[in-house]
């Protein structure tokens, strides 16, 4: 018996079903929770061999597929494709390649989930890969497989706006683990398409466009922070222990310590706003959003013009966040800010401002009538938006249920990983204190 949504057999109301191998924070059940995401169905799940590989990559070492093929060997993060070295393991000789598994008898026809969603093998258990079955580091690439609609696929190309999706086929490793009253809104019903462990799904995943944006990537270890969540996640699905002893035993950057927080200073925003010019000025970094001309002006202008010693009451502040969107006004803790940088629709950083602290659902109504200035508080919105389970099993719903050393982690974290996007953008405006 399957579970599926009560209204919804086969498609979603706009399109088939799509089939999303997750393999960052998305095989966290509270991290799909926290982006409106509800699978209908999730299993654990594993690529077949010789498609991608798992590395930890970027600035900030976040899981992404890098493809198998030959011409980016030379990404190797600390990932599952180096930390087992060679493109063999000599324990793996002469097992069964999943992808060479005997063809359906006449009688067994494949399955149609839809046209881009297809259960390519629906085999007998003898006749199943073992989760163990391993012929090359890629094969040995675990995740978890959701069900999602295509409304939530849209959703998901605007979270992960810097990659693309890309065909794959993943065999399922256990039973659908998504369950009512957890990440999913469904009943359990008899006429829908079985398919569970074994079964071999096309799906999509999240990979680079292209080879040249692979070349620009640079080593990074995962943050101790993600690997929490991605080992969390994991284990909630049923992934193979092996997958999570991995993650657990990886080299990682542990986190700051209290007492090692930065804290905003003029000279700190100053320090990002001149790395953001130098960067402009020797291209050596391609930033979204307006022009070259158009991003030095507004740093030149910006420059001298922070206040951060004006005191804001709430009423002042409130009056501020009104006059939205001819002017973007928010909070970081105690911080008050205006973004003055480029807002073409193109700008992914203020895409994200706008969708997390300044649209959100019922604001103008809140801001009419009395408020918790705290809505348009960056430090909220980036407990769920970086979930850290340090601070507990769910993200607080209100700034003052954030404890004051998960307020430091996030103001740091805002200078150290996104300062040169987010903080030179802004105007220091002053300070905002209850009471």
């Amino acid at each position: 018996m399957a579970a599926v949504n009560e209204n919804v057999p086969n498609e979603s109301d706009d399109g088939p079903f799509l089939f999303y191998f997750a393999i960052g924070a998305m095989t966290n059940p509270v991290s799909l929770r926290l982006r409106n995401l509800k699978p209908r169905r999730s299993w654990p799940a594993k690529l077949l061999s010789g498609q991608y590989r798992l590395e930890f990559v970027g600035e900030t070492g976040m899981a992404f597929a890098v493809p198998a093929g030959p011409e980016f060997a030379h990404v190797r993060t600390g990932g599952p494709g180096s930390h087992r070295g060679g493109p063999r393991d000599p324990e793996d000789a002469g097992k069964k390649d999943p992808e060479k598994i005997p063809s359906l008898s006449s009688e067994k026809k494949d399955v149609i989930i839809s046209t881009t969603t297809k259960v390519i093998n629906n085999m007998d258990a003898g006749s199943r890969p073992s989760s163990a079955a391993s012929s090359d580091p890629s094969s040995k690439f675990y995740g978890v497989l959701h069900e999602i609609t295509q409304k939530e696929a849209r959703m998901l190309d605007d979270i992960e706006f810097i990659y693309t999706r890309k065909d794959a086929k993943a065999v399922i490793l256990g039973d659908n683990r998504a369950q009512p009253g957890t990440n999913s809104t469904m009943t359990f019903v008899d006429d829908v398409v079985s398919i569970g462990n074994g079964d071999i799904v096309n799906c999509f995943i999240y990979s680079f466009v292209n080879q040249q944006q692979v070349e620009e990537l640079e080593y990074n270890l995962p943050a101790e922070r993600y690997i929490d969540v991605l080992s969390q996640g994991c284990a909630h699905f049923g992934v193979p222990s092996e997958h999570i002893d991995f993650l657990q035993k990886m080299p990682n950057r542990p986190r700051t310590k209290p007492e090692h927080f930065e804290k905003l200073t003029v000279d700190c925003i100053q320090k990002l706003r001149d790395k953001r010019m130098a960067l402009i000025l020797s291209q050596t970094a391609n930033l979204p959003g307006a022009s070259s001309e158009e991003q030095i002006q507004f740093l030149k202008e910006a420059k001298g013009t922070d206040t951060p010693s004006r005191i804001f009451s709430k009423e002042e502040l409130l009056r501020e966040y009104a006059e939205y969107p001819e002017r973007a006004v928010f909070l970081l803790n105690e911080h008050v800010f205006e973004f003055i940088g480029p807002r073409k629709s193109t700008d992914s950083i203020f895409r994200m401002l706008e969708t997390r602290i300044f649209s959100t659902n019922g604001l103008k109504k809140k801001i009419e009538g009395e408020e918790d200035p705290h809505v348009r508080n960056l430090a909220l919105a980036l407990t769920s938006l970086v979930f850290d389970p340090k601070y507990g099993s769910e993200p607080p719903q209100a700034y003052e249920q954030i404890s004051l050393e998960h307020r430091g982690a996030m103001e740091d974290s805002v200078i150290q990983t996104a300062g040169i996007m987010i903080l030179s953008n802004v105007r220091w405006l002053g300070e905002y204190f209850e009471g």
